[in-house]
């Protein structure tokens, strides 16, 4: 039997590796600016500062999964979500080579 699927797997987003060293700098930056901060008497920003720089730390340290997408008879599926054709204005595939790495 043949299947009216056209199936691919992606990731995300591209992941770009960070060393240490950008850990660290990104660490020590945030300390110097909430310290600062504090020394200025802006506690709420100093706060502001670590909440912010604890994110980026932990999305930069992220991967991205392998998101699945198909055509179906009925629509589009991305994972396990399906996207009728009469919902869709427009789809387009940008296609880029791979890059030189």
């Amino acid at each position: 039997m043949v299947s009216n699927q056209l199936k691919w797997g992606a990731l995300e987003y591209e992941y770009i590796p960070k060393s240490n060293n950008w850990f660290w700098s990104v660490g020590i930056i945030a300390i110097s600016v909430a310290f600062a901060s504090v020394l200025l008497g802006n506690m709420l920003f100093a706060i502001l500062v670590i909440i912010a720089a604890t994110t980026i730390i932990l999305y930069g340290a992220k991967k991205p999964k392998k998101v699945m997408f198909s055509f179906t008879a009925r629509g589009l599926q991305i994972d396990s979500r399906l996207f009728p054709y009469e919902n869709l204005r427009s789809f387009w595939i940008h296609y880029e080579p791979p890059a030189k790495k």
